[in-house]
């Protein structure tokens, strides 16, 4: 029997993994399962610059369920200009089910990207 969804609700939503966020440091997101999604969009918008920063970089790692460990990485184009924005994308995953969002950069508290936002879109 097919999964029943109510109006408006998808089987793949989207997640904001960061909002309006102040990067002075190399992260990553919590792990998000994405299920059988085939397709993933990685949006990627920053607002300002402060300071020197420099090559702040989004990559969408690709992690195995049991281990934990990063089985792929799609690297995004490495930032060091704003405002800008940047989009990962990649069709036809069928590494896994689960992924995390990491971030790099030349980055301090004097040098920092302010008003960053990305958000993980699966699609079938």
């Amino acid at each position: 029997m097919a999964e029943l969804l109510k109006v408006g609700e998808s089987k793949y939503p989207s997640v904001l993994v960061l909002d309006n966020a102040t990067l002075n440091a190399e992260g990553q997101s919590n792990d998000i399962f994405i299920g059988d999604a085939e397709h993933i969009d990685v949006l990627i918008s920053v607002g300002g610059l402060v300071g020197t920063a420099a090559g702040l970089q989004f990559e969408l790692q690709i992690i195995e369920k049991t281990s934990g460990a990063v089985i792929y990485t799609y690297k995004g184009t490495s930032l060091s200009s704003a405002p800008v924005t940047d989009y990962i994308t990649v069709d036809r995953l069928t590494l896994g089910d689960t992924v995390r969002i990491a971030w790099t950069g030349t980055l301090s508290t004097s040098n920092y990207f302010t008003g960053v936002y990305v958000r993980v879109v699966p699609k079938p």
